[in-house]
């Protein structure tokens, strides 16, 4: 269609038309009558009958020019000339160009004109000059492509490593996982050409961290381990402990905690590190902190880490804050978490690191998700959704995102999450295990919270049966406690009080006040609404909301429970508590005890269901009937016990179990 429009052009527009084309996709009037040899006063009555049959248009800002109105309009004019003609035009304008001598606004012009035109010592110096401009205003796209082009006519193998290192900082920055890894590489065997051992562990390094951030951590980790044993009898003491440092920090991406405490202990001068290393070794201890949650250990390696972000580029310094704050959240230090993820996601915002931003704001997501401002946190994980990569990003976003929606009432965060099997088979595939039980565990929490327990119940057995990530203590075992059996509570109450035992992990602790209110709840012994009580003012001090209304609905104080979840938004556990238009418990006559009170034992079983926040839907997937016969046993309880919604009898259970009288109601 183009090639037609073309063909009822005259000779001499066309031929104003084809070298337009080669000037690119915008030009100037000048440079135009400069290779067409002509005045520009002669040159514009063509351009205005180009313009007026759509071909160009001319814009007057930022400069008077013109340009193409479709890029695909340039480039079929452009494809139709003979590439030794367009040479020629493309070396004019470089001299063009090189005589007008405006350095910083013809950059780009030279740059390109140079290339196309096959000229290799300009295309080299122009490109190289535009690409360290690009780099130094945060281009990083444009850079990339400037190195690139450099590269093409690199005369020797010393500047093509120069090159190689300008380039890789270039499409680190902009994402690229799979062309950063490889000029890595090629860097790293370069250096190693030239015997220069210590650089190409650099090069190795930096190579191995781009396999992290892009999901392949065993694959950074045999790279790591294969340079040490080659070439680590040739590495000077500081480059030596930068490798040990690294490995250490994928062996902590992979959860193999003890074989990073070993890596970190065989760095022989922490205090002598290359700031690179340092951050690393930092890093690495953080989340041994995490795991182990040694609070003092992470505010000493918060501290160092803080202490020299100066010394570092602006990407791995917003990458340490929001490891700081990821980590924090396990430690309890929700306001220190929540100030160095914005301030990542500040700095992400200005250098346009577009992955390492999508990396922080699922990481602040998580931090809103368990403070309880749900809106916010869903706003994250969309963000997050709407990028295509990284992976590690998404990992982590599958533990909390559904969630989100469950409370919500938006199941769009669990279809993309859990509904892509390739994504979840490379979850495994990626040596990310933990990660993994714990996004079945989420999966889990919301097929149960749909209703659908039956299906819930195998993946809560896998999720719950294995090594747990420190994020399951925060989402999945407070909320997994109302669906499990007698027997995974037991074993998820004896797994919590061994962490407990740790004096400083104070989310251990509220988690295991819960579990025993559940615990207590279930065996009637009495002591569930101290365990309760004790549960919510943990939660409360942690600014846990969310958490500290699973506690309140546990006491039996459902107006309040209810209270939390509507600050926070959760439409799904305000539905789920039903407090319409109760009637006023304390003029209820209600007496009898739910042991009690004429009820059958199947109408208690289903009454203390029904108290556990189960919808009728899961009620008749585990004990085995239908949903009318639900219906039915209900109408029996309300009637018998004079009650008339789900909350009132919530609180009636508990009280019961508690060993209160109906009268303290409020």
């Amino acid at each position: 269609m183009i090639l037609e429009r073309l063909g009822g052009l005259d000779a001499q527009d066309r031929y104003v038309l084809d070298r337009a084309a080669v000037l690119g996709a915008r030009f100037e009037v000048s440079a135009l009558a400069h290779v067409l040899r002509r005045e520009p006063e002669g040159v514009y009555r063509s351009l205005q009958r180009l313009r007026d049959v759509g071909l160009i248009r001319e814009e007057r800002a930022p400069r008077p020019e013109f340009r193409f109105r479709h890029a695909l309009t340039r480039q079929t004019v452009y494809d139709e000339l003979l590439g030794a003609d367009t040479r020629t035009v493309h070396a004019e304008l470089v001299a063009f160009f090189e005589e007008r001598a405006a350095a910083d606004d013809d950059r780009d012009q030279l740059a390109y004109h140079a290339w196309r035109a096959g000229l290799a010592e300009p295309t080299l110096r122009y490109n190289e000059g535009a690409g360290d401009t690009a780099l130094q205003i945060r281009a990083a796209a444009q850079a990339a492509t400037y190195y690139l082009r450099a590269l093409e006519v690199a005369p020797d193998a010393g500047t093509r490593l120069r090159l190689l290192e300008k380039s890789g900082e270039a499409v680190v920055q902009q994402g690229d996982f799979e062309r950063s890894i490889a000029i890595y590489l090629e860097i790293r065997d370069a250096h190693l050409a030239r015997g220069d051992v210590d650089a190409a562990g650099r090069a190795a390094i930096r190579a191995a961290g781009e396999m992290m951030n892009s999901g392949r951590n065993d694959e950074a980790a045999a790279t790591l381990e294969a340079f040490r044993a080659e070439h680590g009898s040739r590495l000077g003491p500081q480059m030596l402990d930068y490798v040990y440092a690294s490995l250490a920090r994928a062996a902590t991406n992979g959860a193999r905690f003890a074989e990073a405490r070993e890596l970190l202990a065989a760095v022989a001068r922490p205090g002598d590190l290359l700031p690179r290393a340092h951050h690393i070794y930092w890093v690495s201890t953080l989340f041994c902190a995490e795991e182990a949650v040694d609070v003092a250990l992470w505010r000493r390696a918060a501290t160092a880490l803080s202490a020299r972000l100066d010394e570092i580029p602006p990407m791995m310094r917003a990458q340490i804050l929001h490891s700081i704050g990821n980590t924090g959240i396990a430690m309890g230090e929700m306001d220190e978490a929540e100030r160095c993820v914005d301030e990542a996601i500040a700095i992400d915002r200005e250098y346009g690191f577009t992955p390492a931003l999508v990396f922080a704001t699922m990481v602040r997501g998580i931090i809103l998700h368990v403070r309880g401002r749900l809106a916010e946190a869903r706003r994250c994980a969309e963000f997050v959704l709407s990028e295509p990569e990284p992976f590690v990003a998404r990992v982590q976003l599958a533990a909390y995102a559904p969630l989100v929606g469950l409370a919500l009432d938006d199941d769009a965060p669990a279809a993309r999450c859990f509904d892509d099997e390739a994504f979840m088979r490379r979850v495994v595939d990626s040596g990310y295990e933990r990660q993994y039980a714990v996004l079945l565990g989420a999966k889990a929490l919301w097929l149960a919270g749909k209703g659908r327990v039956r299906e819930a119940r195998p993946l809560f057995e896998s999720a719950l049966g294995s090594a747990h990530h420190a994020a399951a203590m925060v989402n999945i075992w407070p909320l997994a406690a109302r669906y499990v059996d007698d027997a995974r509570l037991d074993a998820l109450r004896a797994a919590c009080a061994e962490r407990a035992v740790n004096a400083q992990d104070v989310v251990a602790a509220a988690t295991l006040d819960l579990l025993d209110a559940h615990v207590a709840q279930r065996r009637g012994d009495g002591t569930a609404l101290a365990s309760a009580e004790s549960a919510r003012g943990r939660y409360a001090a942690l600014g846990w909301p969310l958490h500290e209304a699973l506690a309140l609905e546990l006491c039996g104080r459902t107006a309040e429970a209810l209270e939390r979840y509507r600050a926070c938004g959760s439409v799904a556990d305000v539905r789920r508590l039903d407090l319409g238009s109760p009637a006023p418990v304390a003029q209820s006559p209600v007496r009898a005890r739910v042991a009690g009170g004429g009820l059958s034992s199947r109408e208690r079983e289903v009454a203390s269901l029904i108290a556990r926040g189960l919808t009728n839907r899961a009620i008749a997937d585990q004990i085995g009937v239908g949903l009318k016969t639900v219906e039915k046993y209900m109408t029996a309880i309300y009637a018998k016990l004079n009650l008339s919604s789900r909350a009132e009898l919530a609180a009636h259970v508990a009280r019961d179990e508690a060993g209160l009288p109906a009268a303290a109601a409020r």
